[in-house]
């Protein structure tokens, strides 16, 4: 017996070692309170008090909790949309694996994004860099009017959005010259969000964002080439991307007013008062309580953390990034949508193996649940069963 208590010991300081109290830190940050200064504690926004049953990380990264979702493709999409008068899902609009090499081979990152620890050295290797560099990003290729729409557009569009995770000839990329300032931006967001807290991020506005950043020096502030970047990204038309949504926030500094804003219990996220919480809970109360939110409110910050994330993640590739994450200004969170998932199911919840669920069946049967993005969309964004249209 005491052998047994021996060894069982030693493997616990073995998984001690491989997994660390930072790393369990990592990936279920809800159970712990983040550092936060004088001005950010008030009420506490990031996520305090929060029931271990209820807490669902996502899969690899919580910081990111869009970036990771796995593709599971229905026969029963491939099927519906084969009823359109054209085949969709042809060899012929997908690209080509010589294609794909070559896109690759073409725009690999400058730098190594696991390397990438000194922020501030980062943003001084940019700065010098571009002292006669135009202050502004610009895509690789494929500038010019945006093409019309005609039907075959819109088919590839749709096939487009089901193999979201694959690089397109037609692709729009970061500029090689300014992939370091996309790293730095990114890292510096990170970084940020890690000092105010999970909870508080997801409304923390840019003005707020900006004066942290800088009063904090584990984050430091933002230079001028990263601003200007930021910019760009917030200004872009994201049909350049061959995302066709609607911009629904027109300034990058947007506040959104705390007072507006609900903090549901037991889930780090915010919802509007009045429509987005009568309708989280007129959803709770019809499906049940196996019905989770998974995300609310995302302020523009927020969202470009997101987005700027998945970036970095498909090596700069803001076409793709774009096929599974709306681009800052053109996210519902910002105006009222939610996500909902099932109870336990964490990161799968960002799949679409959740429009199996009997929870997701038991929504559509209500009749007035509507799904923003659904299945063969032309707005060049993957299905999204979990995303709840609210506004």
């Amino acid at each position: 017996m005491k052998r047994r208590q021996v060894i069982t010991g030693l493997l616990a300081v073995g998984a001690a070692g491989v997994f660390p109290h930072s790393m369990h830190r990592i990936m279920y940050p809800t159970m712990y309170p983040a550092t936060r200064s004088n001005e950010l504690v008030g009420d506490r926004h990031s996520v305090d008090s929060v029931a271990p049953q209820d807490i669902d990380p996502p899969l690899f990264d919580p910081v990111s909790d869009h970036e990771n979702r796995a593709v599971l493709i229905p026969s029963s999409t491939v099927m519906l949309l084969g009823t359109l008068s054209q085949p969709l899902l042809t060899p012929s609009l997908l690209p080509s694996s010589q294609e794909r090499k070559d896109l690759k081979s073409s725009h690999q990152p400058l730098v190594n994004a696991n390397e990438m620890t000194n922020v501030d050295a980062m943003a001084h290797t940019v700065e010098v860099q571009s002292q006669h560099a135009p202050k502004h990003v610009t895509s690789d290729a494929r500038q010019g009017n945006t093409p019309s729409r005609s039907v075959s557009a819109e088919q590839l569009q749709i096939n487009k959005a089901i193999y979201f995770e694959q690089d397109y000839a037609d692709d729009i990329f970061v500029n090689a010259k300014d992939t370091v300032l996309l790293h730095s931006v990114h890292l510096r967001l990170k970084k940020l969000q890690s000092q105010v807290g999970y909870g508080h991020f997801n409304i923390l506005n840019f003005d707020d964002a900006l004066t942290f950043a800088k009063r904090y020096s584990a984050v430091g502030a933002f230079t001028t080439s990263e601003l200007a970047f930021i910019e760009d990204i917030f200004s872009r038309n994201a049909t350049d991307y061959g995302f066709y949504g609607e911009k629904v926030i027109d300034s990058l500094t947007t506040n959104i007013k705390k007072a507006h804003t609900f903090k549901v219990p037991h889930t780090g996220h915010y919802l509007f008062k009045e429509q987005s919480i009568q309708y989280y809970e007129k959803l709770r109360k019809h499906v049940g309580e196996g019905i989770i939110l998974t995300s609310g409110i995302r302020s523009n910050v927020k969202q470009l953390h997101l987005f700027l994330a998945k970036v970095v993640r498909v090596n700069g590739n803001l076409s793709r990034a774009s096929r599974s994450l709306a681009p800052p200004g053109y996210s519902y969170h910002g105006i009222g949508d939610f996500d909902v998932g099932r109870k336990g199911w964490g990161g799968k919840n960002f799949t679409d193996a959740f429009s199996q669920t009997d929870e997701f069946k038991r929504m559509q049967d209500l009749g007035y649940v509507t799904i923003r993005y659904d299945e063969g969309n032309t707005l060049g964004v993957r299905f999204e069963p979990w995303h709840i249209k609210v506004v």
